[in-house]
C-alpha cells in the first residue's frame, strides 16, 4: 500500500485536477445556460471557468511536487546506500580510541577506491598500496 507514494500522490494530484476541471466547466455550462435574461451570469460563467482551471491547476501543482519531493527522497536514499555501508567498513578499520575513532591519513585503493587505514598494506580486494593504478 505504501510502496511507491510518490507516484501514486503524484497521480492523484492529476485525479483531484481533472474533477477539478470538469467541475469548472459543469459551474460554467451551468450560469451561461441560465444567462438569457442577465448578463452577469455569462460573466460569472466566465470567471468559474477561467477562475476554475487555474485554481485547480495551482493547488494540484503543490500536490503534485509533494510527490515529486517525495520520490527524490527515496532516490537520494537508495543511491546514498552503499556511502554508509562504506564508511562503516572504513570506521572499522581505524583504531579506537575511546567511543570515537581515531582520526589519521590513510590510503586510496587504486583499484576500487576504498579508503584503507594508513597502516594496512594490502586492501580489502587484494591490491598493494605500492601498485601503480591500472590505466586502460
Amino acid at each position: 500500500m505504501f510502496e511507491n507514494i510518490g507516484e501514486k500522490i503524484k497521480r492523484l494530484a492529476v485525479v483531484i485536477c481533472c474533477i477539478e476541471f470538469i467541475a469548472a466547466i459543469g459551474a460554467a455550462i451551468y450560469c451561461f445556460s441560465i444567462s438569457t435574461s442577465n448578463s452577469v451570469f455569462i460573466i460569472i460563467g466566465m470567471g468559474s471557468l477561467i477562475g476554475g482551471f487555474l485554481l485547480s491547476w495551482a493547488s494540484s501543482l503543490f500536490i503534485y511536487g509533494f510527490g515529486q519531493l517525495i520520490e527524490n527522497s527515496e532516490e537520494i536514499k537508495e543511491n546514498t546506500a552503499h556511502f554508509k555501508y562504506q564508511s562503516s567498513i572504513m570506521r572499522k578499520k581505524l583504531p579506537q580510541y575511546g567511543d570515537k575513532p581515531a582520526l589519521r591519513s590513510g590510503w586510496k585503493c587504486p583499484s576500487c577506491g576504498m579508503i584503507n587505514d594508513i597502516d594496512e598494506e594490502t586492501c580489502e580486494c587484494g591490491t598493494s598500496q605500492w601498485d601503480k593504478p591500472k590505466t586502460e
